[in-house]
This record gives structure tokens, sequence and C-alpha cells, in this order.
């Protein structure tokens, strides 16, 4: 008999609920205000910031907001709650958007935790032994690929203050700007391998070095 792991049982139920929010990744990642597309590949997952919050079986929140998408992966049986921005993210005023970006981390699992007690009926100390990681997909600020200012994103997650978030709300936190660690994660967690990176004026890269 095949047993489903707590994690991709909560992904499937989301689905089945939630099917008109099904969309490709091409879609779900595009920056719908320029209309500018970041990842193009055939792979198709939840457009998790379109699911609504429950806070009963009968009253839901329509207005919470959360990770652009979530994706179970077989590799290692977690769900990956994944953030797209087009542009390094910052608020209009030009501010940090440090708070924002971790506002959608805690949103979406306050989201996933009131669907698994309220809808599913389980328990929520089951809830907090699932595996969830949340991944901020970005560009480079100012178009640095420098190796050092990657490597200090994920080092210390001092760019946005993710570091706070590992072990309490979700198991691991990464930052991923460079093409090759973008495609190294995505092809990893869906099982494709066919993808293009699309740059800011629109060429794409499609072969990736994923020893990076």
């Amino acid at each position: 008999m095949l047993i489903t792991s707590n994690e991709l049982f909560l992904l499937s139920e989301l689905e089945k609920k939630y099917i008109s929010s099904i969309a490709d990744i091409t879609d779900i990642s595009t920056n719908t205000t320029g209309n500018k597309k970041f990842i193009e590949m055939d792979f198709n997952s939840l457009h998790f910031d379109k699911v609504p919050a429950f806070y009963s079986d009968s009253y839901e929140n329509k207005e919470s907001s959360s990770a652009d998408t979530l994706i179970y992966s077989h590799h290692n049986d977690s769900l990956y709650l994944i953030e797209f921005k087009e542009g390094w993210p910052r608020h209009k005023d030009k501010t940090d958007s440090n708070s924002d970006i971790r506002l959608k981390c805690y949103d979406s699992i306050s989201k996933l935790c009131l669907f698994w007690v309220n809808i599913l009926g389980k328990s929520r100390k089951e809830f907090f032994d699932l595996k969830i990681n949340y991944c901020l997909i970005t560009r480079p600020k100012n178009g640095n690929f420098h190796p050092s200012a990657v490597n200090a994103l994920n080092s210390t997650k001092q760019a946005f203050q993710l570091k706070m978030l590992e072990n309490t709300f979700v198991d691991q936190t990464r930052i991923l700007v460079t093409p090759n660690s973008i495609y190294k994660l995505l092809s990893r967690i869906t099982g494709v391998s066919d993808i293009a990176y699309v740059q800011s004026d629109g060429s794409k890269l499609t072969v990736f070095n994923i020893e990076e």
C-alpha cells in the first residue's frame, strides 16, 4: 500500500479544492505590472497567492498575502513556498522591503495551518511537523552577480532578515538570484529540466551550470 506523506496530502487537498488556481510557472512568475516574464517552464503548480485563508469552514479571507506558489518535492518529501520577484524587491517609496518579504512567509504558513486544521480536521501539532521551506527567487540588486555578494545573501539572509524564519516558521530559507541557482532548485523540485531564464532585456538563457 502506497503511503502518502502529510506534505503531499496537504498540497493534493489544496489543489483539489482550488483546481481553478492551478497555473504554469511561466504565468505565476510573470511580473503582471510590466508583463515581464521571468521563468519559462512547462510545469503547473498552485498559484498560492490566489488561495484564500480559512478562518473556519464557512468564512474565508481573500485579502491575505502569501507566497506565489507551493510545490511538493519528491526529492526530499518537502513543501516549497516560492515567492517570485522579477525585480529586486523594494517598497514604492524605495525603502527596504524586509517586512513585506517576511510577511508573505508568515501569511503563507498561517494560511496552510488554517486549511490543515479547519478544513482537513488535522491537529496543529501535526502541522508544525511538516517539512516546509521558503524561497525568494529574484534578480540581484543592481545586477550584481559577483560570487561574494551572492554568497553573502544565503550565508546570513540579512537582505530580508529571513534567517529569523528558520526553525521557527519554516525549516529553511533561501534567496536565489543567479540563473544557475534558480535552475538548480526548480529542476530538482519539479523534475523539469527544460527551463528558460528570461533576462531583463528579454533574452533567454537555456543552458545552465548546475555545479554553481
